[in-house]
């Protein structure tokens, strides 16, 4: 799949003013010899976001200036409705930890749809209750026979804890 340059995702924000409630503001931090001294480049994909740049962030393609917040946002997919309440230091942090939200989105699409196969595959090979089941599905009556270690556990309640073991049959780990 072709991968969106950082100018088809940052360019309708380049003529727009600062404004803090749209977190669209950006570090006045000086060029660095040692950190954030890269610019982005208009045709390729963004760099890593790091979280602790303490306002070293890359500097903008075009723009003789570093990224905003927002931009820096965009450019790890998140809407441009999200809105980030706490101060730029956290924000920058929260977008730079952040696992970008759509690729959020296509993990855990993938690994449904592996818990729907493993189940599938599970009821065709061996007609008995799968542990996985239960993720897939949503929680509800079980077939009788699941041995005690695969039961889930409720707090509060005894119903479905495993009997206790006598010293005799315990095990060494």
């Amino acid at each position: 799949p072709r991968r969106m340059t950082a100018k088809e995702a940052l360019a309708d924000l380049e003529g727009s003013d600062e404004n803090r409630a749209t977190a669209h503001i950006w570090s006045k931090a000086r060029r660095s010899p040692e950190q954030g001294n890269r610019r982005l480049k208009a045709d390729k994909p963004a760099t890593t976001i790091r979280a602790e740049h303490h306002g070293n962030v890359q500097w903008h393609y075009k723009l003789d200036r570093r990224i905003s917040l927002r931009e820096a946002a965009r450019l790890q997919s998140f809407p441009d409705d999200f809105d980030f309440v706490c101060a730029m230091r956290a924000t920058e942090r929260q977008i730079g930890n952040a696992v970008p939200p759509v690729l959020a989105w296509h993990i855990a699409t993938a690994l449904r749809e592996q818990l729907h196969a493993a189940a599938d595959l599970a009821v065709a090979v061996e007609p008995t209750y799968h542990p996985l089941a239960s993720l897939i599905s949503g929680f509800g009556e079980r077939p009788r026979g699941i041995p005690p270690r695969l039961r889930p556990r409720h707090r509060g309640g005894q119903a479905n804890r495993a009997p206790a073991r006598s010293r005799a049959s315990a095990r060494p780990f």
